[in-house]
């Protein structure tokens, strides 16, 4: 007796329904408006859960300037915060993110979490990696999670670079995922 065999489209139909199920997603979980976001400043990759000397202040600040710029090109209005208390190496509290949303006139507050990192020496056969731990957007007005990262989020690649070539590319991810 034969196996039935699946057309190759409808192959990849289910392959591509199987993906995109299983992997972390940005989500929209109320209606947003494209409207002003206080970008806070994203906090630092980790290494085994702690600071890496070499890294403070650096793969935050990139994620932030680069989410900034992303956003501004998706026709969002971008503010973010002078005050000291808001660093690449805290993780604010939602009161305090909408305490300064206020206090700014910021419709929107965004701040992501980076997680852990690796950027791996060459011919270790390891893969370079970069984690998004949490993202979320809050509604000053309303103050409910609208958008928020379901799961921590992975890029990966080649040992061969530097693992910040990854930031490009969540901070597109980002942008372009909170849909008004």
């Amino acid at each position: 007796m034969k196996t039935p065999r699946l057309a190759p489209l409808a192959f990849i139909s289910l392959l591509a329904m199987l993906l995109v199920g299983c992997g972390p997603s940005f989500k929209n979980l109320h209606e947003i408006s494209k409207s002003s976001v206080l970008l806070l400043p994203a906090r630092d990759a980790v290494q085994n859960g702690t600071w890496h000397e070499h890294e403070a202040g650096k793969s935050g600040t990139r994620l932030t300037d680069n989410l900034r710029d992303d956003l501004k090109k998706n026709g969002w209005e971008v503010m973010q915060t002078a005050d000291p208390a808001f660093t690449n190496r805290e993780i604010p509290t939602v009161a305090q993110q909408l305490a300064e949303a206020d206090k700014l006139g910021a419709r929107y507050v965004l701040h992501v979490v980076l997680g852990e990192f690796l950027d791996a020496a060459p011919m270790t056969f390891r893969p370079d990696f970069l984690t998004i731990q949490t993202a979320t957007m809050y509604d000053s007005k309303s103050r409910e999670l609208v958008w928020q990262l379901s799961a921590p989020k992975v890029y990966d690649g080649t040992n061969l670079g530097v693992f910040w070539r990854f930031i490009p590319s969540i901070s597109h991810d980002i942008a372009s995922s909170i849909v008004p």
